[in-house]
């Protein structure tokens, strides 16, 4: 896991600025260039909803970050 996502204090999921076909995960740290994710929207298995709810980050080893996200659509 990149350290920057550990610097987060909360994450969004919104409509990429790079790229029409993607959602960005940003991982909120105060800057003015938070760390980010791009995922196309065909990686998705269902519709975004604008709710508020809990990104967690998990690798091998388990559960390693856990942050309040908003999704935003």
């Amino acid at each position: 896991m990149p350290p920057e996502m550990r610097t987060a204090g909360r994450a969004t999921i919104e409509r990429s600025v790079r790229d029409p076909r993607c959602w960005d995960i940003v991982f909120d740290d105060g800057s003015d260039s938070p760390f980010s994710i791009s995922i196309d929207k065909r990686q998705l298995d269902r519709a975004l909803e604008p709710v508020a709810t809990v990104l967690t980050v998990w690798v091998p080893t388990g559960k390693t970050l856990s942050l309040p996200l908003q999704i935003i659509v």
